[in-house]
């Protein structure tokens, strides 16, 4: 790519607030001529052989095939190039408009609304529903002495911030008390996370939240917790059988590792309240940059 993507086209992906917030902090780090960014132009249909092609850029920036997913399944690919993506639709597909997910090897992915076959014009949005009220949270219990000072080291020689990162594709339903993703910390001191996660309502009759928080360790069962970053929360609509219904949850702090703990891992849960069975992860990318 040539140069940094513009505030439009970093809107329209949904980039990821920890490297907005990373490139701010450390001006004179080339991030932007480093990593290359994943678009998402356009998408036409041959009906013929049913067979769908997208343009963009960034899709195979390691020289490996991108994903698709199309309406949550995997679609074949016949083809590809940093630019085209040619993948087959499946049989039988009914005139409708779908949720499409492109992801590169990155871990970048971009969605997009494929519309299938003709349509009729789109009707007056409706109102919105009545928000119901947010469960509490337990109270946290009372914070322990501080422990004594350890003597001061000797100062250390500056080096380079140290970046860590997981990242994959998460699809289909989800246990609340396994984590989404994890991300180990190696070193002492300051990082910034970010990352964003897609979820997809395929109930029509109910609505709700979905909510999504960091700790510092595993927990087994559903119950009273202290995140270790300030948890996300969204509402989500009434969905449908199309998968029609989706929203994108960033998940973003700051996070201290101290010598004494370090290394560290965070793990990323995710829960939602409202709604039945039918709620389901679709995606998501977790990034954490070591700024001190």
């Amino acid at each position: 790519m040539n140069g940094c993507p513009s505030d439009k086209e970093i809107e329209m992906k949904k980039t990821t607030l920890a490297l907005a917030a990373f490139s701010l902090l450390t001006p004179s780090f080339a991030f932007c001529a480093g990593i290359p960014i994943l678009t998402l132009n356009s998408a036409t249909i041959n009906y013929s052989n049913n067979q769908v092609t997208f343009s963009g850029t960034s899709f195979e920036p390691l020289k490996k095939s991108p994903k698709v997913l199309f309406n949550a399944a995997s679609l074949p690919i016949l083809s590809f190039t940093d630019t085209q993506i040619v993948a087959t639709l499946p049989a039988n597909t009914k005139a409708g408009t779908f949720s499409v997910i492109v992801a590169n090897s990155l871990g970048e992915w971009v969605p997009f609304v494929l519309t299938y076959g003709a349509t009729g014009p789109q009707g007056a949005q409706g109102p919105a529903g009545p928000q119901g009220p947010m469960g509490l949270m337990g109270n946290p219990g009372p914070a322990g002495p501080a422990g004594p000072t350890g003597p001061t080291g000797p100062p250390g020689t500056a080096g380079v911030p140290y970046y860590s990162a997981f990242y994959d594709i998460f699809t289909g339903k989800y246990d609340p008390t396994v984590p989404l993703a994890e991300i180990a910390l190696r070193n002492p001191g300051t990082y910034i996370i970010g990352g964003m996660q897609q979820f997809q309502n395929f109930d029509s009759d109910h609505s709700g939240f979905v909510y999504c928080y960091f700790l510092n360790y595993q927990k087994t069962v559903e119950v009273n917790f202290i995140p270790s970053l300030p948890f996300s929360q969204q509402y989500f609509p009434a969905g449908g059988a199309d998968g029609s219904a989706y929203v994108t949850l960033p998940t973003n702090g700051f996070y201290t590792v101290q010598k004494s703990t370090a290394p560290e891992t965070l793990y990323l849960y995710c829960s939602q309240w409202g709604s039945s069975s039918d709620f389901e992860v679709q995606g998501g990318s977790v990034t954490a940059f070591q700024v001190q």
